[in-house]
């Protein structure tokens, strides 16, 4: 069932001013999704309309249902405004831009009288009804001007290339950061604390499994102390705890780590520092943990992939340059006779203009 409608509202200013190609609006969310508009002030290869698109900027997005309708607001009568829209749309990582090369003729938007540019500012609104992928939903319902758009090649454009990376990097540092955040880790989300063995290492009684970690870590931090909880249990929890996070930290490949596995080591180290241990490094190493973690998501993600397919016909048209260079010194060094380089050695030194007369000798 779709969710209930969102808008976003974005004022273009200086829009006469506008001399790129294509402009992107700020990210937004929209059902907790990552989103932005595109638009083109001089068409998308169509030079007179006005060409706007709504862009899914989301790493993680499955397939997504959405009826998305896109407005130029009229700013003298709102009921001229016009609208399109796109219903029925399936939203996934292969199609994330949707939208109208020919919205509306620019000789009526740009036009002074007639309300779409007020003080050289247009108003573009997109409200959003979205809702996870269901089965039955019949995708042929999608406007076929809007599918078309996608199929000309919207997301081959260079610019296109361009991802939301500093949103979605930013949200999850903020999640990393958040003091607010409930604790999402329990005992069982680390299976080395799951344990009949148990043995005393300093002032703590840990699983055996968790005891070269627990060595590890007191002997590299010989003062974090054995917490301040009035409850010695809290506080022995508090580090078994983080030794599970620390050991799994140190088996999980860094292609298997997941933002929620990171919010949990997140909470161990979190859980420890108040009961009082003195690990605040951590929390710098988990700060690392996280940009390395981003770096991944990056080098993985369909925009990084489409870089590297541009880097590999680049380097076909490389080769192809190198061997039509060589082709041609090859080509030049056995037509080039001595007396045509006699010839141009006499040119050039006599005469270095554009005429032959005699007083330019």
């Amino acid at each position: 069932m779709m969710k209930k409608s969102n808008k976003f509202t974005w004022r273009i200013v200086e829009f006469s001013k506008l001399k790129i190609n294509d402009h992107y609006s700020p990210h937004f969310t929209i059902d907790g999704y990552y989103w932005r508009l595109r638009v083109f002030p001089r068409g998308n290869n169509i030079g007179d309309h006005f060409s706007v698109y709504i862009e899914a900027c989301d790493y993680k997005i499955q397939t997504v249902n959405a009826r998305i309708t896109f407005t130029v607001v009229n700013q003298i009568n709102e009921e001229d405004s016009v609208k399109k829209y796109v219903d029925q749309l399936e939203i996934n990582a292969n199609d994330r831009d949707w939208g109208f090369h020919d919205f509306m003729p620019l000789s009526n938007l740009t036009h002074p009288h007639r309300g779409f540019i007020v003080d050289d500012t247009i108003i573009v609104e997109v409200d959003v009804f979205a809702s996870k992928h269901e089965a039955d939903v019949d995708s042929q319902g999608v406007d076929q001007d809007a599918r078309t758009v996608n199929n000309q090649g919207m997301a081959d454009d260079s610019n296109a290339i361009e991802f939301c990376f500093d949103q979605v990097a930013m949200t999850m540092l903020k999640k990393l950061e958040d003091e607010n955040a409930p604790p999402s880790v329990r005992i069982v989300d680390f299976k080395d604390i799951v344990s009949n063995n148990y043995v005393t290492i300093g002032a703590f009684i840990v699983p055996s499994s968790l005891e070269s970690i627990a060595k590890e870590l007191l002997v590299k931090h010989p003062d974090i102390g054995t917490g301040n909880s009035p409850f010695p249990y809290m506080n022995e929890m508090a580090f078994i705890v983080l030794c599970g996070a620390l050991k799994s930290m140190d088996t999980t490949r860094s292609t298997e780590v997941t933002e929620t596995l990171i919010l949990k080591w997140r909470d161990a180290v979190r859980g420890a520092l108040h009961s009082g241990f003195k690990i605040d490094i951590l929390k710098d190493h988990l700060e690392l943990v996280t940009y390395a973690y981003l770096a991944t998501l990056a080098k993985n993600s369909g925009e990084s992939k489409a870089l590297k397919a541009i880097d590999v016909k680049v380097s076909v048209k490389r080769k192809e340059l190198n061997s039509l260079i060589a082709q041609r010194a090859g080509m030049h060094k056995k037509i080039k006779t001595e007396l045509w380089k006699t010839c141009e050695a006499t040119a050039a030194k006599n005469f270095p203009g554009e005429t032959y007369g005699y007083f330019s000798i």
